[in-house]
């Protein structure tokens, strides 16, 4: 099993982020595909070629709605 900050628990959000999407729910996936950049991004780099697919996921869903806030 593997600790939050190991880049197979990243790529198991990200994959959990598309199939939430999917769904329709847009700030579940939201919130997955951020846990994932984040952690990506600290043990990888910011610019890592795995970042992109997960940016461009971002982008998809657009800005983050107001009402999201909580």
């Amino acid at each position: 099993m593997h600790g939050h900050d190991h880049p197979a628990w990243a790529e198991n959000r990200w994959r959990l982020g598309r199939v939430v999407a999917a769904a329709g729910q847009d700030a579940r996936a939201r919130g997955l595909f951020v846990e994932a950049r984040a952690v990506l991004a600290a043990r990888l780099g910011p610019e890592h070629p795995r970042l992109v697919p997960i940016d461009a996921a971002l982008a998809r869903l657009g800005p983050r709605p107001r009402d999201e806030d909580g």
